[in-house]
């Protein structure tokens, strides 16, 4: 049996080499990340655990003020700042939730967190924030509620304590809630800021009355306006979408404006416009205005704005790019509209807004050439503009853009924009372009001469440029302009380059001195995810320790192992070789395993057909990957003359615990194929060689089977290729409609499978019309899913030549005064003679009874009698009194599978139905099968269940030491347990340590018990029950006839797990 061991572990000693390198590196990375970690939190804990409570509340309000969810993340450092951040009311005035626009639900934690911030914030105002969002925000677990009560908590119950509301993404549904809690008016006496964006589904919503006597800012976007607000008030107004004559129509109403932005405005054409009195209005005069937004474009409406006075006007702001010179605003914008505003300070546009056009070909700058003075806008060139920010600039923009700025201090010569301090240049590839030679040349010295005679010796100096750094390979040129522009920034010029969609170059020529709270807002915050950070790693680390140390003892014992067996293997014959391959081969890891021990091994192997005539492959959300497609080239090479086997799988899902846990580890990284390639391998060019096509799922759903898989069947079925099928599962096969040249049935299809598939044997149906037209005659085998017992019972008398059949997850029958089936309950005693396997779910129905009582099975040698438990009503202990009765009547049996309780299989007697217990222990109990049964296999045993395992434990697994008493099932060489999990996830806690032990220490007792088989289909079962034998059961010795099998069919041994327990004993 020792040889055996060798199939799988030659190939895992080269996996886990590769395994073990790859965390070693990863460990030592996390090691040293923690550490930095710890340090970095160690520190700042000790520096803030001795300060005033006081003073770090302040450093927390300076600190946090514009982050997401602070008061949240601050409690999960320690408990001193968790107890600081709930007594600070400040860090609680700010919050953002996203709500749902396509339904009426909401999740319940956004409700209850609203109110722990209107709680937490006593009585300052609360910044709230609601977008909308199209996707659902709650999984199905999750709990949730009406959206209309998190709106009539913001709406009616707290409307005075809101300061700043922001709602988008407003569908209709939503701002008819919305209208329902607010209207007919609704007052906001604390609210300063409002921001209100509708999508453009909405059409002439109703309109709200707000009133608030504090409201200083508004924004609005969409095609309306349903608010109506105190516009005289106003001092910043940002609108977006809205018609251009209403735009301009509330930049008058509006007197008290200081920032107005326009964006996107909707043209209306003046003659259609009710605002068109506008256009009579003279000496337009906007006093009070600093900032204004406009999409300057070449038509009336900017035309009629270009002629308003700016007295204060600061900063302008041109949102549109300038892509059609015709139809820009570009001619008129300095030379009237500039000249209205003789303080602009700032301005931000695109470069063709103060670049009269390009620059000749091959231009150097002249101080005393033309195009000097008329490159930039004379207007512009003599503002005293102090910021300029400028958009849409290729290499030659940034040239020349450069060489207009640089300042020659002359006397002779006018410099362009002398005040300048902050240059701001947005360019679609800058980071590439700044490099250029001739362009960084023109940067360099545009930024020297715009430094010459300004010192600061109080600037804070800077060690290196952290965001602007040359490429690998630039220009030596380059690099040494690289070093003075070095020297400039310690100098104190601020440098900042964003390379993305978008891409800013930003060059603060003032001297720059980062404020105290940036520093400390920078630092804190690194801090707030700290401790989270510190125990993932931690976590991560001392799993990857034990990790790393198992797999190094398993290596170890690998290696022993392989270099004691390998050689002899060598001197057995290969007809004995090849059997054991054949019995050891459980799935396709360990049959790939094979060939990758020896060349000896791989020649034996490869020419053993029987070892290939089974193939599972799992189609991850219908996909095909390349893998598949060789795997099964290789299977097919290697199965004739046999034929093979294919198990299809369409119902795996895609990257959860589950899918990776069913799948084998021999898969590697996903390929995608297309369905044609794997098809026509099957259908095309290997139809003669497929012997069974097979839907692999375990019947809980229907498989979702691509249509194309349908079409080639079809096809292949229609041209008689497939006579060598003896096994189909209907479930894979549509003949419906998928074929227009074919209008038949299902039902009409499979009448012809008797002359189109001779060789069938094996059918699997799953529905329950037309089974009488199905050519069933030649079958030996035939499975059910989902059809009524009634049919199935009638079905099972009709076809007395069968060998095997199958009953699964059956209808409800109904009573057999209404069963179109009742006549088979009035036939006498049958004998089905043929039937060796059986399969029947089971239940307290007439149905069952007449199977138990009336039908004799004299050589039924393999019985699968299962129920479903919530199925026993009224009639349990008849129901269990007759399961007795028919497993007594089966003197032939040697496989007994059932998930049955265990009062079902002991002798009265020894079992109190009262305590659920049993309660003669000094004796052998009796069981009700007979002493000839071979394998008992017990399905669906809980894993918390410790009455279970002390059964087996002291009673069927017993030798008796009398020798007048007899043992239980003597002649049992196989014992099969399928584990299911029935615990709750979050008791961590191993129900059944000592049962289980003693279990495994009697199965050294039966010498006569060859394998004990543990199925675990499910991902925490396999981890649980892991944990139990790696942690517990050091002292057992416990034979090597031990298997775990997982659903995909890879085994653990007993032997496989004895090198982690000696690791964990040392």
């Amino acid at each position: 049996m020792q040889l055996l061991m060798l199939f799988d572990q030659y190939a895992e000693v080269q996996e886990l080499e590769s395994t073990l390198h790859g965390l070693e590196l990863e460990i030592e990375r996390l090691v040293l990340r923690k550490t930095e970690c710890l340090r970095r939190l160690n520190d700042l804990k000790a520096s803030t655990a001795i300060l005033p409570v006081e003073i770090l509340s302040a450093i927390f309000e300076h600190a946090c003020s514009d982050t997401k969810m602070v008061p949240l993340a601050l409690g999960l450092v320690s408990s001193h700042w968790r107890d600081v951040s709930r007594t600070t009311p400040k860090l609680w005035t700010s919050i953002q939730l996203s709500i749902t626009t396509e339904t009426v639900k909401c999740p319940e934690r956004h409700y209850n967190l609203l109110r722990l911030y209107f709680a937490n914030a006593r009585s300052y105002p609360l910044s709230l924030k609601l977008l909308g969002t199209g996707s659902p925000l709650t999984s199905r677990r999750e709990p949730n509620m009406p959206r209309k009560l998190l709106l009539d908590l913001i709406f009616k119950e707290n409307a005075s304590r809101i300061g700043a509301l922001t709602c988008t993404g407003i569908s209709r549904e939503l701002w008819d809630e919305i209208y329902q809690c607010a209207s007919p008016m609704t007052l906001f006496p604390a609210l300063q800021s409002l921001e209100m964006g509708w999508s453009t589904s909405v059409f002439e919503p109703a309109e709200i009355q707000i009133f608030c006597p504090n409201l200083k800012s508004a924004t609005l976007s969409g095609h309306f306006t349903p608010v109506a607000l105190p516009w005289k008030q106003l001092t910043r107004l940002e609108l977006c979408g809205l018609p251009v004559d209403r735009c301009i129509e509330l930049l008058f109403e509006c007197p008290l404006l200081e920032e107005y932005y326009c964006d996107l405005p909707r043209w209306v054409h003046p003659a259609h416009s009710e605002f068109l009195p506008l256009f009579s209005r003279e000496d337009i005069n906007l006093p009070k205005l600093r900032t204004l937004g406009w999409w300057f474009m070449n038509e009336d409406w900017t035309n009629f704005l270009m002629d308003a006075h700016f007295p204060s006007l600061h900063h302008i702001s041109s949102l549109a790019n300038v892509s059609d010179f015709h139809r820009s605003s570009i001619l008129p914008l300095p030379n009237y509209f500039i000249r209205n505003a003789p303080r602009l300070k700032s301005f931000e546009g695109d470069i063709r807004f103060i670049w009269r056009g390009a620059p000749p070909i091959g231009y150097t700058a002249d101080f005393g050439d033309e195009n000097v003075d008329e490159g930039i806008s004379g207007v512009l060139a003599a503002a005293e503009l102090e910021e300029l920010s400028v958009r849409n600039l290729d290499v030659d923009d940034l040239r020349f853009i450069f060489d207009q700025l640089l300042v020659s201090h002359h006397d002779t010569y006018w410099d362009t924009l002398p005040c300048l301090q902050v240059l701001s240049i947005h360019a679609p590839n800058i980071s590439q372009d700044l490099f250029h030679p001739p362009v960084f040349s023109s940067f360099v010295e545009f930024l020297q001469s715009r430094r010459s005679g300004r010192k600061i010796d109080q600037l804070k100096t800077y060690s290196r440029i952290d965001s602007l750094e040359p490429p690998e390979r630039a220009h030596q040129a380059v690099m040494a302009q690289f070093h003075e522009l070095r020297q400039l920034v310690r100098e104190g010029l601020r440098v900042e380059l964003v390379d993305s969609s978008g891409t800013r170059s930003r060059i603060r020529q003032a001297p720059y001195n980062p404020p105290a709270k940036l520093e400390k807002f920078c630092l804190k915050m690194s801090v707030l995810d700290r401790q989270n950070e510190v125990d993932s790693l931690n976590a991560n680390t001392n799993q990857l320790d034990d990790e790393i140390r198992r797999l190094m003892v398993q290596r170890a014992s690998y290696r022993h192992r392989v270099n004691g067996f390998q050689a002899a293997t060598a001197s057995l014959p290969p007809e004995t070789l090849s059997n054991i391959f054949e019995y050891y081969s459980h799935s396709r890891k360990r049959l790939l395993t094979i060939g990758a021990v020896c060349s000896h091994w791989r020649d034996i192997a490869w020419s053993t057909p029987g070892l290939w005539s089974k193939c599972h492959l799992s189609f991850l959300l219908g996909k095909v990957f390349r893998w598949q497609i060789e795997v099964l080239e290789l299977w097919f090479k290697n199965c004739q003359p046999c034929g093979l086997f294919l198990y299809l799988d369409f119902d795996h899902g895609f990257d959860d615990s589950q899918e990776r846990f069913d799948r084998t580890s021999d898969e590697p990284l996903p390929e995608v194929a297309t369905n044609e390639e794997i098809l026509k391998l099957i259908f095309v060019e290997n139809s003669e060689n497929v012997r069974g096509l097979i839907c692999a799922h375990d019947g809980s759903v229907y498989t979702t089977v691509p249509g194309i898989w349908w079409k080639y069947f079809i096809n292949c079925y229609d041209s008689n290729r497939l006579f060598r099928l003896q096994r189909l599962d209907v479930e894979l096969v549509d003949f419906d409609s998928i074929v227009p040249h074919r209008p038949v049935t299902n039902i009409q299809a499979l009448a012809e499978l008797r002359s189109q598939l001779p060789a069938l044997s094996h059918l699997t149906l799953r529905f329950d019309t037309g089974l009488e037209l199905v050519p069933l005659q030649q079958l030996t085998t035939l499975e059910l899913w989902w059809i009524r017992s009634d049919q199935c019972l009638e079905l099972l008398l009709r076809l007395p030549q069968l060998e095997a059949f199958s009953c699964q997850e059956p209808k409800p029958a109904p009573a057999s005064d209404t069963s179109d089936f009742a006549s088979v309950l009035q036939r006498e005693d049958i004998v089905l003679p043929h039937l060796t396997r059986l399969g029947w779910v089971a239940s307290d129905d007439e149905w069952t009874l007449f199977l138990s009582t009336h039908i004799h099975l004299p050589f039924l040698r393999h019985l699968r009698w299962s129920t479903h438990f919530h199925a026993q009503i009224h009639s349990a202990r008849t129901f269990e009194l007759l399961s007795r009765d028919f497993l007594r009547k089966l003197t032939s049996l040697r496989v007994f599978e059932s998930n049955l309780p265990l009062e079902v299989w002991v002798d009265s007697e020894s079992y109190d139905e009262t305590s659920r217990s049993f309660v003669v222990l000094d004796r052998v109990p009796r069981l009700v099968l007979n002493n000839r049964l071979e394998e008992l296999h017990f399905l669906e045993a809980e894993y918390g269940d410790s009455t279970f395992f002390s059964y087996l434990s002291r009673h069927l697994l017993v030798v008796p030491e009398a020798r007048e008493s007899t043992s239980v099932l003597p002649r049992l060489i196989r014992l099969e347990i399928e584990l299911c999990q029935t615990r709750d996830d979050g008791d961590d806690d191993l129900y059944f340590s000592p049962s289980l032990r003693d279990f495994l220490r009697a199965i050294y007792s039966r010498p006569t018990l060859e394998v004990v088989h543990f199925r675990i289909d499910d991902v925490e079962t396999w981890s649980s029950f892991q944990a139990e034998l790696y942690y517990q059961y050091e002292d057992i010795q416990a034979p090597s006839r031990i298997e775990i099998r997982k659903r995909n069919g890879d085994v653990d041994t007993w032997e496989d797990l004895k090198p982690i327990q000696a690791s964990l004993r040392e």
